[in-house]
């Protein structure tokens, strides 16, 4: 039999129709597939207009959450975390011990770190240094129902460490400082390459952290490798500023509930070093001038 490769950017209906219905058939004949069954969560107004959801499915003991959105005007009210609440909840009623799902570096990482997922794999290569994230989160049991007899009642688990990194990256592509606080740890030390003496404190931190942010906070920034272990990272960063490239290293040192213990810079050449410190100086005197 001959046969013909065809690239399309969108093929035609009838021949999507075809080669889904043949996936579908196969895993029909290999898995129960008809035990899949949609979860939603629908978030609505007393006038009845949706404001937010959550959308997945439940199969094999597992939930897959597919979509997560809430309306701009309601966002930071806490209406994600009821949604994911309900969503958690009625997994877990369907018996389900494990979610996972899928989040890019510029959406909500940072969001279901908090929430105890952790991260189980990393995808980067895409442009702009996005990077997009596999997270899953263990289930206890349901309200009103009982461990088994012979393990142990669950504890709500506590964030792994791999959540920071998670959690540093959404807050770096969203250039938003306000996160800095969940993710400091109240002893923090943090090392400047323009200033000699260990900032330690969350106070210093955050207000060193918040300034870098905005300083090398331009669409030219990057990471352009990490190297991670149980409790650290280093991470090796590129941007451009004023026409000068700037190369550096973010060293960072976590403790058991993946909140930053140490957070180090290293930066060179010489010249973007001085750059640096002229910026972070006046960036951090005109913030101390409105305090």
């Amino acid at each position: 039999m001959d046969t013909t490769l065809s690239v399309h950017e969108a093929a035609a209906a009838a021949d999507l129709a075809r080669i889904d219905d043949g996936l579908e058939a196969h895993n029909r004949r290999e898995a129960a597939l008809a035990d899949v069954r949609g979860l939603d969560v629908v978030a609505r107004t007393s006038a009845g207009v949706v404001i937010g959801g959550a959308i997945g499915r439940t199969w094999g003991g597992c939930c897959e959450l597919l979509q997560l959105w809430v309306d701009a005007p309601v966002r930071g009210r806490g209406l994600g975390d009821r949604l994911m609440a309900a969503f958690e909840a009625e997994a877990a009623g369907r018996g389900c011990s494990l979610v996972y799902l899928s989040t890019f570096s510029f959406q909500a990482p940072g969001f279901y770190a908090k929430r105890g997922y952790a991260v189980v794999l990393e995808t980067a290569g895409f442009t702009g240094g996005v990077v997009k994230f596999m997270m899953q989160k263990t289930l206890g049991p349901a309200p009103g129902r009982r461990a088994p007899a012979e393990e142990a009642p669950m504890s709500p688990p506590a964030p792994p460490p791999i959540a920071t990194l998670a959690a540093w990256h959404a807050l770096v592509q969203a250039r938003d400082y306000r996160g800095l606080d969940a993710l400091l740890a109240d002893e923090v030390v943090f090392h400047s390459p323009v200033v000699h003496s260990p900032q330690a404190g969350k106070a210093l931190t955050r207000q060193y952290l918040a300034a870098a942010l905005q300083v090398f906070g331009n669409p030219s920034f990057r990471y352009l490798r990490e190297l991670a272990g149980p409790r650290d990272a280093v991470l090796e960063f590129q941007v451009e500023i004023d026409g000068i490239t700037v190369n550096g290293v973010d060293m960072l040192r976590w403790d058991d509930g993946g909140r930053i213990t140490e957070f180090k810079v290293m930066v060179r050449p010489l010249k973007a070093i001085q750059l640096i410190q002229q910026r972070m100086a006046a960036l951090l005197q005109t913030r101390a001038q409105q305090q």
